[in-house]
């Protein structure tokens, strides 16, 4: 079975050139981006002349426009699956526009050709209707990520830390089995899941870190921001403890 694409929901849900880029800084994930990320950059890469950015699951650009804008040295390259989003990006000299999955950085990038991959909120849209081999295909993502980055790079991950109970991981594993099923992950849908019928694969903080080791990454820092307040009536059919985004700061080391 082959990797399952986004949906129209998933791929509208990351479609910022429809709203206010201050409602993306306004986000968990734009708060720590000026909070943190402009830091860390600064203390990387402060100093080089000019340094390279591959935004994975870029989108419509929002991100590398406004990191651009806070260091004008950047030469960005957005790499996203939707043609849609893709031209809703800004055009720019400094900006290149690929085509193509998060899963095949490699076969699209030569080796050690960027200082910085950020890869926000993509992993675990990364699916293909089996648990382990969805898997399979996220940790291969994570080494391809590596092989592109330059000796000393620097890795930006976003992602979504579910933890159950009594269980760490499973919460994300019924998520999956409840939106990766065709039936079910219709009826995920009228509930307000965006990735029903398609899947999605959440995991907890502790795993997203092994995962980062086993790819031979350094976690440098990591923050998290506030967990999202579900409504015990979704928490306990899930087994869910909590829900939070967390931002993992990585460094190839050489």
């Amino acid at each position: 079975m082959g990797l399952r694409p986004p949906s129209r929901c998933q791929a509208e849900a990351y479609d910022y050139s429809l709203k206010e880029r201050t409602t993306f800084l306004s986000e968990h994930r734009g708060r720590v981006v000026q909070a943190h990320l402009g830091a860390y950059i600064e203390e990387a890469f402060g100093d080089k002349p000019t340094w390279s950015l591959l935004d994975v699951g870029g989108g419509s650009g929002v991100l590398c426009d406004y990191l651009h804008e806070q260091f004008p040295q950047m030469r960005a390259t957005v790499l996203d699956i939707s043609s849609d989003l893709l031209e809703a990006n800004v055009r720019a000299p400094w900006k290149t526009l690929v085509k193509g999955s998060a899963t095949e950085i490699a076969s699209r990038f030569r080796p050690r050709s960027f200082d910085l991959v950020c890869i926000h909120y993509v992993l675990h849209h990364i699916v293909d209707g089996r648990y382990r081999s969805s898997g399979e295909h996220v940790q291969a993502t994570l080494q391809q990520a590596r092989s592109v980055l330059a000796s000393e790079g620097r890795l930006s991950l976003f992602e979504m830390s579910y933890v159950g109970w009594p269980v760490e991981r499973l919460s994300g594993r019924i998520i999956f089995e409840l939106t990766s099923n065709p039936l079910l992950g219709a009826l995920a849908c009228k509930f307000g899941a965006n990735t029903g019928g398609v899947g999605v694969r959440f995991l907890p903080e502790t795993a997203w870190r092994e995962m980062l080791t086993r790819s031979r990454f350094d976690v440098q820092d990591t923050v998290r921001t506030e967990p999202f307040r579900f409504p015990f009536y979704i928490r306990a059919p899930l087994a869910l403890r909590v829900a939070e985004p967390v931002h993992f700061w990585c460094r190839r080391p050489d």
